[in-house]
């Protein structure tokens, strides 16, 4: 998935809207998450937070699904959507995923 600076840039990111209803999406007919982890190359970056659902933005931009977020700490006009990505590595999910701790042992 990529994610899409609506106003601005582009940003690329693997994972886009879920496909069933649950406790995670806002159930209507985008079925939204209300917010997604993206993590690039496996390392956590952003939150975004769903600002809205809107058709036009698949029809104008190459997102996935009318769904518009924008990113914890950005001011609310600036809003993203996302896309399928070529690099594996690159997430965006329902869930934060917890960073593996690698300890070398003395």
């Amino acid at each position: 998935i990529k994610l899409v600076s609506i106003c601005v840039s582009l940003l690329i990111i693997q994972g886009f809207s879920s496909q069933t209803t649950d406790s995670y999406t806002t159930g209507h007919p985008g079925n939204c998450w209300f917010h997604k982890f993206y993590y690039k190359e496996n390392a956590f970056e952003d939150i975004y937070i769903l600002k809205e659902y809107d058709l036009n933005i698949k029809a104008n931009f190459t997102c996935a699904d009318g769904c518009v977020y924008t990113r914890v700490g950005d001011p609310y006009t600036m809003e993203y959507c996302f896309e399928q990505s070529p690099n594996e590595t690159d997430e965006a999910t329902n869930k934060y995923i917890m960073p593996s701790l690698s300890c070398d042992v003395l």
